[in-house]
């Protein structure tokens, strides 16, 4: 196992076997999201914009407190490169008590957003009422979806990320079954509409946690860590774990809080717009999972390594990593440039006008993932080193500019749905480039965790 043996060199085969089984189980989560835009599509285009928007809300929520699983992710990294392995069930107990505790905090949140927030957010009252119908259910999951990004952080840094992979599918599959059971009343079960694709999605978010929750005092390495035992609640070790991570929950509050104001800015537009950037978001999620899942290798391999005192590794295994993920995605990409509507026929079910009204948008999405398979194995890489306040702060700076190229492209340039994804676009190339000339530096790699 790489984290117990010194090694001289990251493979390209080590480097696919640590990803491989996260780029599945996120590829299983991608294939709900298109089963979920395929069901809810021949429902009506209201449902689809409707349960859309509701589950960007909810992730909106969710996203950023999965930063804490990040910062567990690359202190145990660390620890386990510098052959501390005593802190590993400190550090995870206490971020498991900080995450049960916001969970049950954010869905109280979310309840009140619902009552208080939602229809000054909206103009058209039946996309609100469609939210409300899909939130009503969906935050029953919220505390399951959260402790579960610990659990990935967890089995990514001591490398068994095949246990995520099959949670993921059972969690994916049970979701897909409960999906035709639910939304079209099917076998008995009642006809539930936006309100049963997110009941579905609870109920397997909580079954794939139980998968990871029990598989932990049964797994064979995982044993010698004692995990569940001792003190569930460390007061240093909590600092640690907000201190890496607080600047990651910010990025990611801010990040998908801009992507959620720029729907609000097409959704100003028509309800055809909004249903446009809704599937093309649908396509944008499936095919960034293999980036996803090399992200997630890169920042594990990265702690790991200067743990060990091997700092000169880490752009090399940043640049291995890289290959990986401009060969994916170009690969990926052939279907955006010779197959647009076949391609999108797969997301949008009876509705060849909308196939067609989607296709400028997707057009713009073959820079969109070429500049994000670039710049977010940059991002994981210096995560990795520990440098997350620099990430934050150019966040921060993005988002707003971000948020005023959208604006301006809505309100003023009229272009539509595109706007999203031209704005996208923007932000992932500048961040790159931002990252770049960090690392031309030494300070990025010499971040004491």
């Amino acid at each position: 196992m790489l984290f117990f043996k010194p090694q001289t060199q990251v493979s390209y085969k080590q480097i696919l076997f640590l990803s491989l089984p996260i780029i599945i189980g996120h590829l299983a989560v991608s294939l709900l999201f298109i089963t979920d835009t395929i069901f809810l599509s021949s429902l009506s285009e209201l449902a689809l914009e409707a349960s859309g928007m509701g589950g960007l809300i909810y992730f909106m929520v969710l996203y950023p407190f999965s930063g804490i699983g990040i910062g567990v992710q690359i202190l145990i990294s660390r620890r386990l490169g510098d052959k501390n392995t005593h802190e590993v069930k400190v550090i995870f107990n206490t971020a498991l008590t900080l995450l049960a505790v916001t969970g049950i905090v954010m869905m109280v949140g979310i309840r009140l957003f619902q009552i208080y927030g939602l229809s000054y957010c909206f103009q058209h009252q039946a996309v609100v009422q469609g939210i409300q119908d899909f939130l009503d259910y969906r935050v029953f999951g919220f505390v399951f979806a959260l402790l579960s990004t610990l659990y990935r952080g967890l089995f990514t840094a001591v490398e068994k990320t095949k246990i995520i992979m099959a949670s993921t599918l059972v969690s994916v599959l049970l979701n897909v079954l409960l999906n035709y059971l639910l939304i079209f009343g099917k076998w008995g079960f009642p006809e539930m509409g936006i309100a049963g694709a997110a009941l579905a999605s609870s109920i397997a978010d909580a079954v794939g946690f139980f998968i990871l929750f029990f598989y932990v005092p049964f797994g064979k390495f995982l044993k010698s860590f004692q995990l569940y035992h001792g003190k569930w609640f460390d007061k240093e070790q909590s600092g640690k774990i907000l201190t890496i991570s607080a600047p990651i929950m910010i990025k990611f509050f801010i990040g998908i809080l801009s992507f959620a104001v720029a729907f609000t800015f097409v959704e100003k537009i028509s309800e055809r717009e909004l249903a446009i950037a809704q599937v093309i978001r649908s396509v944008y999620i499936v095919f960034m999972v293999p980036v996803w899942g090399l992200n997630s290798a890169v920042n594990t391999l990265v702690s790991n390594v200067i743990g060990q005192g091997k700092k000169e590794q880490a752009k090399s295994i940043m640049y291995k990593v890289l290959h990986i993920s401009i060969i994916i995605t170009l690969i990926s990409l052939i279907g955006h440039v010779f197959f647009p509507v076949q391609l999108l026929s797969i997301f949008v079910q009876s509705n060849p006008i909308l196939v067609q009204d989607c296709v400028p948008s997707l057009r713009v999405m073959i820079f969109v993932q070429l500049s994000f398979a670039i710049a977010y194995i940059y991002t994981g890489a210096l995560e990795g080193a520990g440098d997350v306040k620099f990430i934050m702060f150019m966040e921060i700076i993005l988002c707003l500019a971000y948020l005023v190229l959208a604006y301006l492209l809505v309100f003023y340039w009229h272009l539509g749905a595109i706007t999203v994804w031209v704005s996208e676009f923007f932000y992932w190339f500048v961040l790159w480039a931002s990252i770049y000339w960090r690392m031309r530096g030494v300070k990025w790699i010499n971040m004491h965790v």
